[in-house]
């Protein structure tokens, strides 16, 4: 009998739990571009949201603070690699600009004219 993917992941990340309630840190690389990367922290920020403020009221339902602050953290990482990742390195003036997207680019160059 094999387990599913999603069993098995669960699994592993039980065993990643010490006996002093803190995950084994294991490093994951994975490749977002700038939109997926800004969908994600939203989708996460909703997510903590609804799980701090909404779930906690509902009866039989019990809050685990260390992961909402693990969350919170990690939220905050990821907004941080998203805000990076849509600015320009600095100028020769030191002041970051904003990316500009090539439509935008184009529309630009046209009104401009």
């Amino acid at each position: 009998m094999h387990e599913s993917g999603s069993a098995r992941g669960v699994k592993d990340a039980a065993r990643s739990l010490t006996n002093t309630g803190r995950f084994k840190l294991t490093r994951i690389s994975v490749k977002f571009t700038a939109k997926e990367l800004e969908l994600l922290s939203s989708l996460a920020s909703d997510q903590l949201f609804r799980r701090e403020f909404i779930d906690s009221r509902l009866p039989g339902c019990d809050s685990n603070l260390v992961e909402l602050g693990i969350g919170k953290q990690l939220l905050a990482r990821l907004k941080s690699a998203a805000d990076r990742a849509t600015r320009m390195p600095p100028a020769k003036n030191g002041v970051a600009g904003l990316r500009r997207s090539r439509a935008a680019a184009v529309r630009g160059a046209h009104s401009a004219g």
